[in-house]
């Protein structure tokens, strides 16, 4: 009886024991890096702006605030895109006030897993109010170059912050050109 318990154990012995299980692998989000920065989006911007006249030196400084829209293609790392903006602009210089501005620009950029490091330029308009002795009121077109980071915040949020600087025809044939600087953050989603 010994020896027929010993065989039975023995048989027991000689069965392979199961695997474990494997380990769990590593989550993957819905929102891959590859697919981060792809897509239409939308952002909230408030910032400081401030504009110069040339000839003779004026200048203004004020708060702005508006809204920027925009669609990116990501391939890989690399982000280009398109963008759009309004801005309703407090600034006021001595001899003028800007009211808005607005630009539509491309954008270029390198991606990271949470950050998109861009450049932009394009197209630009303003509305200055001239309120000197002889006042008048002209929209102006121009030119915009500027960057910023967007950090993603979560799997479809935006945090921003950026500059732009735009530069516009001479004011009303006066032969005076305007500048405008602005820095902006801002928050918003993508789509």
């Amino acid at each position: 009886m010994v020896a027929g318990v010993l065989a039975i154990g023995a048989a027991h012995a000689a069965e392979p024991v199961p695997p474990a299980p494997p380990p769990p692998g590593p989550t993957v989000s819905a929102d891959t890096f590859e697919e981060r920065w792809h897509g239409a989006y939308a952002i909230g911007l408030v910032g400081k702006g401030w504009a110069n006249m040339f000839t003779p030196q004026s200048s203004g400084l004020g708060w702005t605030a508006g809204l920027a829209v925009g669609f990116n293609r990501q391939q890989g790392r690399f982000v280009t895109g398109v963008e759009a903006d309004g801005m309703w602009s407090g600034r006021e210089g001595t001899f003028y006030d800007i009211p808005w501005t607005s630009s539509f620009r491309l954008r270029w950029g390198i991606a990271g897993e949470r950050f998109l490091l861009y450049g932009a330029g394009g197209a630009a308009a303003t509305h200055v109010n001239n309120t000197a002795t002889a006042p008048f009121s002209s929209t102006e077109f121009g030119w915009t170059i500027g960057g910023g980071l967007d950090i993603g915040l979560g799997n479809r949020f935006i945090g921003r912050v950026e500059y732009l600087y735009s530069r516009y025809g001479d004011l009303n044939g006066t032969n005076f050109p305007v500048a405008t600087h602005e820095v902006r953050m801002g928050a918003g989603a993508r789509f």
